[in-house]
């Protein structure tokens, strides 16, 4: 998530019924536990350590309300966000359990562990690659016809896996841009200009001389990011 910015697992108590409660059934009820983003306090700080914490406070707020605003089976589900006093900010969300990078970081590392000799670990099996890939092509379409949003990063640590490819979801709205009713984006994030298709910018001469290398509507990311 970057500097400033913490992300950890949150399992919450078991509820058990009161006895005077209606249900039939005295066992405690499982609640799923939440992924937790966490940005620090003195998010409004002076200097340059300050700037970038206000910059990721900003962002971590707009995320929180997109969220807010979504409802889809592939993307991330919204849980809750609060402000504290002491200029902290918690952005609450349903668990992903793991992302694809991650579980391509297992195959790489178990094949390393196997004395494997090739140089590429074995892709994932045909149907999960098709099924990660209409997942997020679902949860694409959803942002940019329904909600006439722009995911703006998406790579292999934002697209998060639960259990065996049971459910594949969309996350990290941080960089998330608005589109006009021809899809085109209204507003551009200068700082995310190296992941920018050329046509998603404005000011060619400003992405000219930012950008890296793009990465494409649903596709590739650049090969250092899975």
């Amino acid at each position: 998530m970057g500097a400033g910015v913490n992300v950890f697992l949150y399992r919450r108590v078991p509820v058990t019924p009161s006895p005077t409660s209606s249900s039939s059934s005295s066992s405690a009820f499982f609640l799923p536990p939440w992924a937790i983003k966490k940005l620090r306090g003195g998010g409004g700080g002076g200097g340059r350590g300050g700037n970038g914490r206000s910059v990721l406070a900003r962002r971590l707020e707009r995320e929180a309300g997109i969220l807010r605003s979504l409802e889809h089976p592939n993307i991330i589900g919204y849980r809750g966000f609060r402000r504290n006093s002491d200029g902290s900010r918690v952005l609450a969300v349903e668990n992903g359990e793991k992302s694809l990078l991650d579980v391509i970081e297992e195959i790489r590392e178990y094949e390393e562990e196997e004395g494997g000799e090739e140089e590429d670990p074995e892709p994932l099996p045909h149907k999960v690659i098709l099924k990660v890939v209409g997942c997020v092509a679902s949860a694409l379409s959803y942002l940019h016809n329904k909600k006439q949003l722009l995911h703006g990063d998406i790579k292999g640590a934002n697209v998060l896996i639960k259990g065996d490819f049971e459910d594949v979801k969309l996350c990290d709205f941080g960089v998330a841009l608005k589109l006009d009713e021809n899809l085109k984006v209204i507003i551009v994030a200068a700082r995310r200009a190296k992941n920018c298709c050329p046509h998603m910018l404005r000011s060619e001469s400003r992405c000219r001389r930012r950008r890296k290398r793009p990465t494409w509507g649903r596709g590739p990311s650049p090969p250092w990011r899975p």
